[in-house]
């Protein structure tokens, strides 16, 4: 292979002419001792860095300290404040590569805090904190999905292995107590697709721990397959809906799966149940 220097330029062409920098800074060495794992941004008055261990570090020279005394305190304030409210937030449980993109985006916005920058400094911890609040949500909304899901999972199961067992269980536990069981595991599945439905816009809080999520929604579940029951014997005693018994047991495991669905349906059994109990009472009230 030719030496570059030997290649003979084309025809009409001028030989590149090339500067050699008289100094190149290599901030790494510039700014020893410092355990830099991964630079993010330096001068030679400030470097921000992420250190051996993962964790963002910076160091500043007297300059940008007196420079930054000089600057509004409302706009330098507004960015330390928004930095400790974004740092307080959980990122124990995000990978360990949505942990560092975390950490280079505040370190961007020290680094434009330094530059003597803070209307984009305090830009860019917005967009960290956003970034690692939708992060927590899914982990959050994962864990609940879980904790509905096997309860859910449990409950379906239960109601086939009660189905495909029917001819021996409907005499042993009698007619009604066998839809209240196929009613239950219906509203169970109701309230899965429930929590389905709205995934992805309840705010849920990360912080609470794993436990505390799959406990709540593992008690959806049970919420729902429990107002099954209150929907399925309303039906039967024709508090609503009475006609629907005649179109059979389709008709009941339906109204089951609506109460496990619905966050209404079983209040509103409720009121009426206490509003028909309250009105003879009002009757032989004396006047």
């Amino acid at each position: 292979m030719a030496d570059p220097a030997e290649v003979t330029p084309p025809i009409g062409t001028s030989p590149p002419t090339v500067k050699p920098k008289t100094e190149v800074i290599v901030y790494e060495d510039f700014w020893k001792p410092l355990p830099i794992k991964r630079l993010i941004f330096a001068t030679t008055e400030f470097i921000v860095y992420l250190g051996a261990d993962g964790h963002l570090g910076w160091q500043t020279m007297s300059s940008i300290d007196i420079a930054l005394n000089a600057l509004a305190p409302a706009e330098v304030g507004a960015v330390h404040n928004r930095s400790t409210e974004i740092c307080a937030m959980p990122i124990e449980h995000l990978t360990d590569s949505q942990q560092e993109n975390f950490r280079l985006m505040m370190g961007e916005g020290f680094a434009r805090l330094f530059s003597l920058d803070p209307k984009n400094a305090l830009q860019m911890m917005n967009a960290a904190g956003a970034y690692v609040s939708a992060r927590n949500q899914e982990i959050a909304r994962g864990w609940q999905l879980k904790g509905t899901a096997w309860i859910a999972a449990a409950f379906f199961i239960l109601a086939s292995i009660a189905w495909l067992a029917r001819s021996a269980l409907r005499p042993k536990l009698g007619e009604l107590p066998f839809i209240l069981l196929l009613g239950v595991c219906a509203g169970a599945v109701g309230a899965l697709f429930s929590v389905l439905t709205r995934l992805g816009t309840n705010s849920l809080d990360p912080s609470a721990g794993e436990r505390l999520h799959l406990l709540e929604g593992g008690a959806r579940v049970v919420a729902g397959a429990i107002g099954a029951i209150f929907a399925v014997l309303a039906v039967h005693l024709s508090l609503i809906l009475g006609m629907l018994k005649t179109f059979g047991h389709p008709a009941l495991i339906f109204i089951a799966l609506i109460a496990g669905a619905s966050e209404r349906l079983v209040p509103t059994i409720i009121k009426k149940t206490e509003d028909d109990a309250a009105s003879p009472g009002k009757g032989n009230a004396p006047s």
